[in-house]
């Protein structure tokens, strides 16, 4: 520990180290090496299936790794989480406009061409007719309903 293997410099964005014989001591040696695994495969592949990786494998577009030491993946874990279902709904409102929904929201950072940015929706829980409005403003609110 504390001995001076090899020097570098830095050149733009890359460490050039050089290795000169007379740089590193006869007992070192310089090597690089890459560890490729089926999870980085997984990972550079945009989180294809490993079965699909093995089919890459024995076509030999990939180098020969073992397929069968995988990791569960979070990304995917997280991907393949879905929401909870709405309970059903057993009974209906029976008379028009005796229970109405709305719903405000806006176009997430865009502008209609009449220079709207919200919408406002409303929904007969009997009928299922619906009705939108386009806002500039979340103070017309009052006035549309």
């Amino acid at each position: 520990m504390g001995s001076l293997l090899v020097k570098g410099y830095r050149s733009g964005g890359l460490f050039v180290l050089n290795i000169a014989s007379d740089t590193v001591n006869g007992n070192a040696s310089c090597s690089a090496y890459i560890t490729e695994s089926v999870n980085l495969w997984h990972n550079r592949l945009g989180h294809v299936n490993y079965a699909s990786i093995n089919k890459l494998k024995n076509m030999q577009v990939i180098s020969n790794i073992n397929t069968r030491n995988y990791s569960k993946c979070d990304v995917c874990v997280e991907a393949k989480f879905a929401k909870k279902p709405f309970k059903s709904i057993t009974t209906r409102k029976t008379e028009l406009l005796e229970l109405v929904h709305l719903d405000l929201a806006d176009f997430q950072n865009t502008m209609s061409k009449g220079g709207k940015k919200l919408y406002i929706t409303f929904v007969d829980d009997f009928s299922k007719y619906t009705k939108v409005y386009l806002l500039k403003s979340k103070d017309e609110t009052e006035e549309i309903f």
